[in-house]
């Protein structure tokens, strides 16, 4: 495993069938990082060379180091580096369960300026098929990103929430919101995004903007008419506290929730986005598939050292929930009002 601070002195291996692929950790969640990065391998096509590269801003103590090489030891046909992020990301906004580590993706253009092309996966999923699929898939040559559209993002903006109709038509400007992509699994063509974007616009974007999706908002909104669709198995989000599914996926159309129940039978990639992780509640929905690779590349002890409870709903957010409650016009109007003073984007792309 080679270490590195500067992306320009990295290079696609020297191999046959070369499946670039980025994630980017921090050290508490390099456990999970390595779940991933196992079921990559186990599930990968044994002719091609997977070639990860794992983005980080702080350095890894070596037992991170270790756990890793743990992984990857088992497999002959991959090559693992580590490339430290040494850019500052304090300004950029961020709330709940996410790091200011979520925005590293917007820099690959400029990190890897050495790549044509990177699969960019979350550290909160497992893939369950062949990736070399996915690199292989064919798009136009201007294409800048391809992703899967987001039923949660899509759901809201199709049902009764009409706060967030108000912020995707009025904060980020979407010509297309059905075509509104979920950024933990991703395609990025880098050589089309240099030749049509100023290689750092996507990270000064994300500077100067307060987005309610962060890096995924700006992503969609700086590359929206550029952006291909993938086949919905490829990020199949699981139910998060058992309420997505039934309250916001269900309100997108008809196609797109047949299309989600389907490849919930058969996922190619499992999602565990949201704030409901497998290894804090392994009864999750669609956790099995978790526990099942955790299992295969032996890593109980690092992934399940501590669980946390069901959280309890506050006694404020219950009055909250009583006197506001949830898809009421009441409440979709404070919505608007709160996303117009609270989130903006940047008026200069």
């Amino acid at each position: 495993m080679q270490m590195y601070s500067n992306g320009a002195e990295i290079y696609p291996p020297n191999f046959q069938n070369i499946i670039s692929i980025v994630m980017s950790a921090s050290e508490e969640y390099l456990p999970y990082t390595a779940v991933t990065i196992s079921s990559i391998l186990r599930h990968g096509s044994k002719e091609c060379h997977f070639d990860l590269i794992v983005l980080h801003q702080q350095c890894f103590s070596q037992e991170g180091i270790n756990l890793l090489q743990q992984v990857t030891n088992l497999w002959n046909n991959c090559t693992l580096r580590l490339l430290c992020v040494n850019r500052k990301m304090e300004s950029y906004y961020v709330s709940g369960h996410v790091a200011t580590e979520t925005y590293v993706r917007l820099l690959l253009p400029e990190l890897l300026p050495n790549y044509d092309k990177v699969i960019y996966l979350d550290s909160d999923l497992v893939v369950l098929r062949d990736i070399s699929e996915l690199w292989f898939l064919p798009v136009d040559r201007d294409i800048m990103l391809a992703g899967v559209a987001d039923l949660d993002v899509i759901g809201q903006y199709c049902g009764t929430e009409f706060s967030m109709r108000y912020y995707i038509n009025h904060i980020l400007k979407l010509s297309q919101p059905e075509k509104y992509i979920q950024a933990g699994v991703l395609c990025f063509f880098l050589n089309a995004i240099r030749a049509q974007l100023n290689s750092e616009l996507l990270a000064w974007v994300a500077e100067r903007s307060k987005l309610r999706y962060f890096d995924q908002d700006v992503l969609n909104a700086v590359c929206q008419k550029k952006i291909a669709l993938l086949d919905c198995r490829w990020n199949v989000v699981s139910d998060c506290d058992n309420y997505r599914v039934s309250h916001i996926i269900s309100q997108t159309p008809k196609a797109l929730f047949h299309a989600y129940m389907q490849s919930r039978q058969e996922p190619w990639i499992v999602h565990y986005s949201g704030y409901h992780k497998p290894w804090e509640f392994p009864q999750e929905d669609l956790s099995a598939y978790f526990k099942e690779e955790v299992q295969f590349a032996h890593l109980e002890p690092y992934v399940y050292k501590k669980r946390r409870n069901e959280e309890k709903t506050s006694s404020c957010k219950r009055w909250i929930n009583f006197f506001v409650p949830k898809q009421s016009i009441r409440r979709e109007l404070i919505k608007c009002a709160y996303f117009h003073v609270k989130y903006h984007l940047e008026k200069s792309i």
